[in-house]
């Protein structure tokens, strides 16, 4: 993978027996961690609704569920939960896509979405409610057990905590699960 945006993106929920160190030691060891070009861009352990998270990338689904099953298997992903990212939203005058973890920052909120309302018209609404800028990092559709994931960051995790909340103020928002990823942990 050599692009953010290429190929097939996916998100892993990390779960309980899943030991998250260890998970991140053998894939830097196998060098799989590569912020720039995957095929893990991201990687953390996290407080709150799941243990920890990670972006990946594969060229395409097939490819993708080899590495889920070869790779990540090997690695000791065995409670994770995936999500396969859709569609990310497209900001400003010239479309520029913003998904989540593109952009690093000191605190990150990962927040799972349930929609009562259109996945696409829910990701419009919360772009709007942060006009586009911090702590409003990116937002894709998912095919998963959620229909967005909503990335929030910034350098204060009080100040975090409250944007996450807000979120549950949007329309069609149903409900939202939050992990944030722990500060100290070095992301992939």
């Amino acid at each position: 993978m050599t692009d953010h945006y290429g190929g097939q993106q996916a998100f892993v929920f990390l779960g309980r027996g899943d030991n998250i160190s260890s998970i991140i030691a053998e894939l830097q060891r196998t060098g799989d961690i590569d912020p720039a070009i995957g095929p893990v861009y991201f990687i953390s352990a996290c407080e709150g609704a799941f243990e920890g998270f990670a972006h990946i990338a594969q060229d395409d689904v097939p490819g993708l569920a080899d590495y889920v099953n070869g790779r990540l298997w090997d690695a000791g992903i065995r409670h994770g939960e995936y999500a396969v990212e859709g569609r990310w939203y497209l900001s400003g005058p010239r479309p520029l896509p913003k998904g989540p973890t593109r952009k690093l920052y000191d605190f990150i909120a990962l927040c799972r979405i349930f929609t009562r309302e259109p996945p696409v018209q829910v990701m419009e609404s919360i772009a709007e409610r942060f006009g586009d800028n911090d702590p409003f990092a990116g937002v894709s559709t998912v095919i998963g057990s959620f229909q967005l994931l909503v990335e929030l960051g910034g350098d204060d995790r009080e100040a975090l905590n409250g944007h996450v909340a807000g979120l549950n103020d949007v329309p069609g928002v149903e409900r939202v699960e939050a992990g944030f990823a722990a500060p100290g942990t070095p992301p992939g």
